[in-house]
């Protein structure tokens, strides 16, 4: 299967002169999105930033990358403890809706007992 050219529209609202002489002179800029992904920095595998690159992809001069890299550390760590602290509450309020759903089965189980109680009470012997 062989892939045809990209003829843009010539004419007013094509930009072109009307003719097709003028597509040579466009295939030879490249397109915006050519020129964007030629200046974007290469791809690591795994997903990382190249740590050269880092001042330059992040807006972080090289004076403020330590102090950048500083506040990412006290950031990871910031979240690392309010991952503590979220595990710690999730499983006590656990606790405390297991141990609520068990005082409302004794509190049937009282209920329960005590109208059985009632009812001996006022039973035909009484």
């Amino acid at each position: 299967m062989t892939s045809k050219p990209f003829n843009p529209p010539t004419g007013p609202s094509g930009g072109g002169s009307g003719g097709g002489g003028g597509s040579a002179q466009h295939n030879a800029r490249p397109t915006l999105a050519q020129s964007m992904l030629a200046g974007m920095p290469p791809i690591i595998p795994g997903g990382k930033i190249d740590p050269a690159m880092l001042p330059t992809s992040l807006g972080v001069t090289r004076e403020l990358e330590s102090h950048y890299r500083k506040l990412k550390a006290e950031e990871e760590k910031l979240r690392h403890e309010l991952d503590a602290k979220q595990d710690k509450l999730r499983q006590g309020l656990a606790v405390w809706d297991r141990l609520e759903l068990e005082s409302k089965a004794w509190k049937t189980r009282v209920d329960f007992n005590e109208q059985s109680m009632m009812g001996l009470t006022e039973g035909p012997a009484f």
